[in-house]
């Protein structure tokens, strides 16, 4: 169970956003969605590979910069805005590897940590580096924290995921916006349209929730996503400087002075 809890509290990370799926099959398991689930601005959770290693794209080799920036006007005009700049990579064989630098939990601010998850589906591992520690923190598929993330994935609908806050009156509309060029590569584009109606949360008005979300079938991921929601502002996730060759193998290894250990760390607190 060591290794659920650790999933379970990594779960908690910055610019408010929610990766979830939300593209036709193959590329719906790759996809990311945001949402602010009433901890406002700050409160996260976040998907990658690790959360759905059980899909696997081959032949389809990649590497971007991921960013994140996260908007809120308040009532004065102040705004807050938050950025997120991230990596990730993907080999011919499927090996997955993303970076991610935690700088807050919720609004808690903690000392910028840099994990990397490194999904290799022909070992059947993920792995989690600590780079600070120089520790590799190794989980197969077998185990309890994965078989307990896959389950909790599958059995959520995209939006559902998304979503998951509001109530269940809430109405739904889905549209398609067509292909166009980002970043270089072909992107299907999709809008989620939520509707709170007036009452359903103490509001006098209908609150309406928007998601446009721009997929790659080639690289089945998801190129750009915008929300809107009038509650939490408006957050943007991006791919940017993508590279279709192969990575650099050694991306997808663990380096040879990392300390290796069976199952996930215990959580982490603030400021660690």
């Amino acid at each position: 169970m060591k290794s659920l809890r650790f999933f379970l509290a990594v779960l908690v990370l910055p610019a408010g956003l929610v990766l979830a799926q939300n593209a036709p099959p193959p590329p719906q398991k790759d996809m990311i969605f945001m949402h602010h689930d009433g901890g406002g601005p700050g409160v996260a959770v976040f998907g990658f590979e690790m959360m759905e290693f059980h899909q696997v794209v081959k032949n389809a080799p990649y590497s971007a910069t991921v960013t994140t920036e996260s908007t809120q006007v308040l009532g004065d005009g102040n705004r807050i805005v938050n950025k997120q700049t991230d990596f990730v990579a993907r080999d011919g064989q499927g090996r997955t590897r993303r970076e991610l630098t935690m700088e807050r939990m919720g609004p808690l601010k903690v000392n910028a940590h840099k994990t990397i998850f490194i999904h290799d589906p022909v070992a059947q591992t993920v792995v989690m580096l600590n780079p600070d520690k120089q520790v590799a923190h190794l989980m197969n598929h077998g185990g309890m924290g994965a078989k307990q993330m896959m389950k909790m994935h599958e059995n959520m609908h995209p939006a559902d995921q998304a979503q998951q806050g509001d109530p269940e009156q809430a109405q739904v509309t889905r549209e398609s916006l067509g292909t166009q060029q980002i970043e270089g590569v072909t992107a299907e584009g999709t809008r989620v349209t939520r509707t709170i109606p007036a009452g359903a949360v103490g509001n006098e008005r209908p609150i309406q929730i928007t998601v446009e979300s721009w997929t790659s079938p080639d690289l089945h991921v998801l190129v750009l996503q915008k929300r809107n929601d009038p509650r939490f502002g408006e957050t943007v996730y991006r791919l940017t400087n993508i590279k279709r060759d192969e990575p650099d193998p050694t991306l997808f290894q663990v380096p040879s002075n990392f300390k290796m250990e069976q199952g996930g760390p215990p959580p982490m607190a603030p400021g660690e």
